[in-house]
């Protein structure tokens, strides 16, 4: 999800159709899913961990790779979500709150604008988070079946995890990564694709009220030129003087006061 945040707003739809489904509105199945990772081969992280008994039904030939041992994960992620600030919007803090909702037992949602808007989503998050860690791992060991499943250590070398997929081993020592600084540099692509997504959505809402402003404005300055005969008796247009009467004019300041109400709204939205 991290290098394909395009991919985002379908893994929110996945996550309200299992755990908060509207009328009519299946789970995720094959098709879903295909639609969604299709290009891929694999898939790890999340949100992908929240759909196990979903994702071994549409693919039953698929394989499990469980991180084995007393994984620091938990530990690792912490201080990027709850000391580094981050600031997620819209998408981000809708998907992040569907899943400390019902995969972490959180109650208290993060605010919509901010990872850390809301102490207490973090003092449960925190809480919660190493056992919930362990309890899905056992929940993975009980669906899977044994032949498909693989418990791998990232302290171990290639050769379990080749011999596993049935690939030759490469000629190149075993990665690795500080887990810590991986996961912020993953906090900081959803951040920076954040900012990007609320450009645009801004800029969306912005243009047309700008232009009709920048228009209003035009208009204006054009009348300013034309002096009294605009205002009082006529406007040349090409080749055309038009009269103005007082009623056209209370009709143009009408429609400027509604078209920056009209603004304002959707700023504010």
């Amino acid at each position: 999800m991290a290098e394909n945040p395009q991919d985002l707003g379908m893994w929110v739809e996945a996550l309200k159709a299992k755990y908060e489904p509207s009328p009519g509105v299946k789970p995720f199945g094959r098709k879903e899913f295909d639609n969604l990772l299709g290009p891929y081969g694999g898939c790890t992280d999340q949100p992908a961990v929240l759909f196990n008994e979903e994702l071994m039904a549409a693919y039953p030939e698929a394989k499990v790779i469980l991180r084995n041992g007393n994984s620091r994960f938990p530990e690792s992620i912490r201080p990027v979500l709850c000391h580094g600030g981050p600031r997620v919007h819209g998408t981000y803090s809708r998907e992040t709150n569907l899943i400390a909702r019902h995969y972490f037992g959180v109650t208290h949602t993060a605010g919509p604008k901010s990872f850390t808007a809301n102490a207490p989503f973090f003092e449960q998050w925190q809480a919660s988070a190493r056992s919930t860690y362990l309890k899905h791992n056992d929940h993975v060991k009980q669906i899977t079946p044994p032949e498909k499943l693989l418990l791998f250590d990232l302290d171990d070398v290639w050769a379990p995890l080749c011999n596993f997929l049935g690939k030759p081993i490469p000629d190149v020592a075993f990665p690795k990564v500080n887990e810590t600084l991986a996961i912020q540099e993953k906090i900081q692509l959803y951040i920076a694709e954040s900012y990007k997504r609320s450009f645009i959505r801004f800029a969306k809402r912005v243009a047309p009220v700008a232009a009709l402003l920048i228009a209003v404005a035009i208009c204006r300055l054009r009348a300013s030129r034309c002096g009294p005969a605009f205002e009082g008796a006529y406007v040349t247009d090409y080749a055309e003087r038009l009269p103005i009467h007082r009623g056209t004019r209370r009709i143009r300041n009408c429609l400027e006061v509604w078209l920056l109400i009209y603004a304002v709204i959707r700023l504010c939205e």
